[in-house]
């Protein structure tokens, strides 16, 4: 519980630091940038390296996520600094169960072998409303490898209904 508090602290004060009606887009633009950084292990070390000057962290950031803008570069040096950009995952899921505690709506991620259609993604958003009571937005994900099925994530809520997922369950049953 101790680990949590403070990614909840700075969730909290990346909301806080945003107006509301730019809020979503800022976190997508925010999103974006810390897949970058996860996907590029040399970044994140270099971000991270606290004998490296800030305006020099500061150009590789530039580099690597041009449109970021100036709030969520600080913020992005600011969990530099704090030593928390391997713990991003946990640090966007935060943010996001903040979002949706402040404003009652939430982000579901939704990956799927195909892109869904629309009547597929309405019937989504209104099950997840009915069971959440919140208002949902759906941020759809391609992703062949699941073989089909669909992979459905809300901050720390998972629920993974794939073939490749079961398939993984019935991997590890039989090796237990």
């Amino acid at each position: 519980m101790a680990k949590s508090f403070p990614l909840r602290a700075y969730a909290q004060a990346y909301i806080s630091s945003h107006d509301r009606a730019d809020l979503f887009a800022a976190y997508e633009d925010f999103r974006r940038a810390a897949n970058v950084i996860q996907r590029t292990p040399k970044l994140s070390a270099f971000l991270s390296d606290q004998s490296i000057h800030e305006r020099d962290r500061e150009r590789a950031i530039d580099i690597a996520c041009p449109a970021l803008n100036k709030q969520n570069k600080n913020f992005l040096l600011l969990l530099a600094h704090a030593k928390l950009l391997k713990r991003l995952d946990r640090m966007l899921d935060s943010i996001e169960a903040a979002m949706t505690k402040a404003e009652k709506i939430s982000i579901a991620r939704v990956t799927s072998a195909i892109e869904l259609t629309a009547a597929e993604t309405k019937k989504i958003i209104q099950t997840l409303s009915t069971r959440t009571g919140m208002d949902i937005t759906i941020k759809q994900i391609i992703d062949p490898q699941i073989i089909g099925g669909l992979h459905i994530r809300i901050a720390d809520w998972e629920f993974d209904a794939t073939v490749k997922g079961r398939l993984e369950r019935i991997k590890h049953t039989l090796r237990v």
